[in-house]
């Protein structure tokens, strides 16, 4: 059985990293929400960028991101290195893998612990290191450059991307969003039932599909920037979830171990008592 000395040691442990799980959970909110209010931008720039694919007349492009020559698929998988994110990781992998085509697709990988899985069952991939998320815009680069490659090679034709998003600060979803082909209708148009009346009397000088590939490859850039921090929003609701679950669950030990400790230090004021009683009674009879 633990000593007086030993139960309060624990408790003082138990309560200063409680103390520091519940500062890192409050870390980790407070970037959620930061980050949280700034995938707004996002929207406003697919607005305009529609308009720009509006005008330029996609009907007629005869550009691979528009009519792509093969109908390979390329799945591109985006899972995180951080901790408590084992579990989004391999629902993202499943998700990916359990997609129409996935038999044969390219698969395409960012976080090397979601590569080491796929390793693991014997499926060939191209991987990439994930980035700090202060330098990823690198491993956006990476990844445009790399799939507007494919695409021109005719390695693939079709592109589709599988990560986690919150739907919530307490849900998570699993998104799949189909990159490429662009298609020949604008997002706007389809969502919101609006129509791009663009001018009749629009010059464009530039080769359609010189302008189609240039609107593409800012549209991936963007897209990919957007999916990487939805991905970085679920690893900071993941790591709050699980330090608040940290910080409950020593909360409940400490109620244990004070338990223990009350019992232990009346146990030892009895012991106490008892041996200066006993003494008292020796001293009489002597």
């Amino acid at each position: 059985m633990a000593t007086v000395k030993e139960i309060k040691e624990e408790l003082q442990f138990d309560r200063e990293l409680k103390g520091l799980l519940e500062m890192m959970r409050d870390i980790a909110v407070f970037q959620f929400r930061t980050l949280e209010g700034k995938g707004e931008r996002f929207v406003r720039f697919y607005q305009l960028l529609e308009k720009f694919f509006g005008m330029a007349s996609l009907k007629r492009a005869p550009h691979h991101f528009v009519n792509p020559r093969t109908d390979r698929l390329a799945m591109v998988m985006i899972t995180s290195n951080e901790g408590f994110m084992g579990g989004l990781n391999l629902k993202v992998i499943n998700t990916s893998l359990s997609q129409k085509g996935a038999e044969d697709a390219a698969l395409i990988i960012v976080g090397e612990r979601g590569q080491r899985y796929l390793k693991e069952i014997g499926r060939e991939f191209i991987g990439f290191k994930r980035a700090d998320f202060a330098e990823r815009y690198n491993l956006v680069l990476e990844l445009r450059d790399y799939i507007t490659n494919g695409i021109r090679k005719e390695e693939f034709g079709r592109v589709r991307v599988v990560y986690p998003r919150p739907l919530s600060f307490m849900v998570q979803k699993i998104e799949v969003r189909e990159l490429l082909p662009i298609a020949k209708e604008s997002e706007s148009q389809r969502v919101r039932g609006a129509e791009y009346k663009g001018e009749t009397s629009i010059i464009i000088e530039s080769p359609l599909e010189e302008i189609v590939e240039y609107l593409v490859e800012v549209l991936l850039l963007q897209k990919f920037m957007e999916i990487l921090e939805d991905s970085k929003l679920s690893e900071f609701a993941a790591r709050a979830i699980h330090l608040e679950k940290g910080s409950r669950e020593l909360e409940e030990k400490e109620r244990l171990v004070l338990s223990q400790y009350f019992r232990a230090y009346h146990g030892l004021i009895d012991k106490n008592t008892r041996e200066l009683f006993s003494a008292q009674l020796i001293m009489r009879r002597t």
